[in-house]
């Protein structure tokens, strides 16, 4: 069943990656390369859990006169997954 929920869910995703530079965001969770909850997040995607440095996930755009962030301030490395992923990130105070 888990299978069949995990499909659906994937094939309505598209997943595009971009690379941009670097990128301040407010992120809801950080998790670290070494994280089981970001291998099995990974793994719907269809992609390889080894990579390194933290991973931003679900993360907005960050600016200076926005809203302020609820979450964690991050800055990542630009490559991003459908707007919610993003790779590489370092946490910073804002």
């Amino acid at each position: 069943m888990f299978s069949k929920l995990s499909l659906l869910a994937t094939s309505f995703l598209v997943v595009r990656c971009i690379a941009q530079g670097t990128v301040d965001l407010c992120c809801e969770s950080l998790l670290h390369s070494s994280d089981p909850e970001l291998a099995t997040i990974l793994a719907l995607l269809g992609l390889s859990p080894d990579i390194l440095g933290d991973v931003g996930i679900g993360c907005t755009p960050l600016f200076a006169f926005g809203p302020p962030c609820s979450g964690m301030a991050v800055t990542c490395s630009g490559v991003e997954i459908g707007s919610l992923i993003y790779f590489d990130c370092v946490p910073f105070a804002f």
